[in-house]
Protein backbone atom coordinates (compact mmCIF):
# COMPACT_ATOMS: atom_id res chain seq x y z
CA UNK A 1 0.00 0.00 0.00
CA UNK A 2 1.48 3.37 -0.90
CA UNK A 3 1.77 6.21 1.59
CA UNK A 4 -1.00 8.31 0.12
CA UNK A 5 -3.65 5.61 0.50
CA UNK A 6 -2.52 4.87 4.05
CA UNK A 7 -2.70 8.57 4.93
CA UNK A 8 -6.15 9.12 3.42
CA UNK A 9 -8.04 8.01 6.56
CA UNK A 10 -6.14 10.52 8.69
CA UNK A 11 -6.26 13.81 6.81
CA UNK A 12 -9.94 14.58 7.37
CA UNK A 13 -9.18 14.94 11.09
CA UNK A 14 -6.89 17.90 10.32
CA UNK A 15 -9.34 19.91 8.26
CA UNK A 16 -12.56 18.72 6.65
CA UNK A 17 -11.44 20.21 3.32
CA UNK A 18 -8.11 18.32 3.36
CA UNK A 19 -7.50 15.94 0.48
CA UNK A 20 -4.66 13.91 -0.96
CA UNK A 21 -4.48 16.51 -3.74
CA UNK A 22 -3.87 19.41 -1.33
CA UNK A 23 -1.19 18.78 1.28
CA UNK A 24 -0.83 22.38 2.50
CA UNK A 25 -2.56 21.60 5.82
CA UNK A 26 -0.22 18.80 6.95
CA UNK A 27 3.10 19.20 5.10
CA UNK A 28 6.07 21.52 4.72
CA UNK A 29 5.54 23.51 1.50
CA UNK A 30 6.19 27.13 0.64
CA UNK A 31 2.42 27.75 0.73
CA UNK A 32 1.60 25.62 3.80
CA UNK A 33 -1.64 26.62 5.53
CA UNK A 34 -2.84 26.39 9.13
CA UNK A 35 -2.00 24.30 11.10
CA UNK A 36 1.13 23.39 9.07
CA UNK A 37 2.32 26.98 8.55
CA UNK A 38 4.66 26.95 11.54
CA UNK A 39 7.80 29.08 11.72
CA UNK A 40 10.31 27.54 9.32
CA UNK A 41 7.86 26.23 6.73
CA UNK A 42 8.84 26.58 3.07
CA UNK A 43 12.47 25.69 3.81
CA UNK A 44 14.02 22.22 4.00
CA UNK A 45 14.12 21.12 7.64
CA UNK A 46 15.44 18.14 9.55
CA UNK A 47 12.87 15.41 9.98
CA UNK A 48 10.98 15.92 13.22
CA UNK A 49 11.17 19.71 12.99
CA UNK A 50 7.45 20.22 13.65
CA UNK A 51 4.72 18.04 15.12
CA UNK A 52 2.34 19.75 12.66
CA UNK A 53 4.09 17.80 9.89
CA UNK A 54 3.54 14.47 11.62
CA UNK A 55 0.93 11.85 10.74
CA UNK A 56 0.37 8.75 12.84
CA UNK A 57 3.67 9.45 14.64
CA UNK A 58 5.63 9.57 11.36
CA UNK A 59 7.18 12.87 10.28
CA UNK A 60 7.27 14.40 6.80
CA UNK A 61 4.94 12.14 4.86
CA UNK A 62 4.01 15.25 2.86
CA UNK A 63 6.36 18.01 1.84
CA UNK A 64 9.86 18.78 3.06
CA UNK A 65 11.50 16.47 0.46
CA UNK A 66 9.92 14.32 -2.23
CA UNK A 67 10.65 10.60 -2.24
CA UNK A 68 12.10 8.09 -4.62
CA UNK A 69 9.64 5.31 -5.30
CA UNK A 70 10.07 1.85 -6.73
CA UNK A 71 7.71 2.75 -9.57
CA UNK A 72 9.16 3.08 -13.06
CA UNK A 73 8.17 5.04 -16.14
CA UNK A 74 9.64 4.81 -19.63
CA UNK A 75 12.12 7.59 -18.69
CA UNK A 76 13.24 6.35 -15.27
CA UNK A 77 12.07 6.17 -11.71
CA UNK A 78 9.09 8.09 -10.36
CA UNK A 79 9.27 10.42 -7.41
CA UNK A 80 6.27 10.89 -5.13
CA UNK A 81 5.02 13.86 -3.17
CA UNK A 82 6.27 17.40 -3.24
CA UNK A 83 9.04 19.24 -1.48
CA UNK A 84 9.30 22.40 0.56
CA UNK A 85 10.00 24.79 -2.33
CA UNK A 86 6.85 23.73 -4.20
CA UNK A 87 3.14 24.33 -3.73
CA UNK A 88 1.33 21.80 -1.55
CA UNK A 89 -1.87 22.14 -3.57
CA UNK A 90 -0.11 21.32 -6.86
CA UNK A 91 2.64 18.94 -5.70
CA UNK A 92 0.83 17.10 -2.94
CA UNK A 93 1.38 13.68 -1.44
CA UNK A 94 -0.40 12.16 -4.45
CA UNK A 95 1.89 13.82 -7.01
CA UNK A 96 4.03 11.61 -9.26
CA UNK A 97 6.90 12.93 -11.32
CA UNK A 98 9.69 11.53 -13.46
CA UNK A 99 13.30 11.74 -12.34
CA UNK A 100 16.51 10.47 -13.83
CA UNK A 101 18.87 8.65 -11.54
CA UNK A 102 21.10 11.08 -9.74
CA UNK A 103 21.55 13.07 -6.59
CA UNK A 104 19.04 15.75 -5.66
CA UNK A 105 19.10 17.75 -2.43
CA UNK A 106 15.28 17.77 -2.29
CA UNK A 107 14.70 14.04 -2.92
CA UNK A 108 14.99 11.37 -0.26
CA UNK A 109 13.66 7.93 0.53
CA UNK A 110 11.72 6.30 3.32
CA UNK A 111 12.76 3.04 4.89
CA UNK A 112 9.90 0.58 5.01
CA UNK A 113 9.06 -1.34 8.13
CA UNK A 114 6.72 -4.27 7.89
CA UNK A 115 5.23 -5.57 11.09
CA UNK A 116 3.84 -9.06 10.90
CA UNK A 117 1.07 -9.85 13.32
CA UNK A 118 0.14 -13.38 14.23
Amino acid sequence: MDTSRWKKDYIKTIDTSSTLDDSRFYGNYYNSAFPADVEGYGEKQLSGFSDKWMTKNIYDLAGNVDEWSDEMSNTGYLIRGGYCYRQGDKFSISYRGNANSGTYNITGFRIRLYIKTV
